[in-house]
């Protein structure tokens, strides 16, 4: 993975999401990281650069959001699966 913009941190607890995403952010030219929990959200933040991270709603209230925010992402997208 690249220490750069081109890098983006996918985060979703549900397995088809997270590949779709992944899939999807790839063909537009990203180096993808996906995981499925805040604590391997924070393991990768502390290793690598994101231009972009897009999460599942739900993660946004947790503390671990915050270093995701401050430290890394020119874009963070807050997204549900959910209607």
């Amino acid at each position: 993975m690249k220490g750069n913009n081109a890098n983006a941190l996918i985060i979703d607890d549900h397995d088809g999401m997270r590949y779709l995403l992944q899939v999807l952010v790839e063909e537009e030219g990203y180096n993808a990281a996906a995981v499925s929990d805040g604590q391997q959200a924070v393991e990768l933040v502390k290793k690598f650069n994101f231009g972009v991270v897009l999460m599942d709603i739900k993660y946004a209230g947790d503390g671990w959001v915050v270093n995701v925010e401050k430290d890394q992402a020119n874009l963070l997208l807050l997204r549900s699966s959910y209607n």
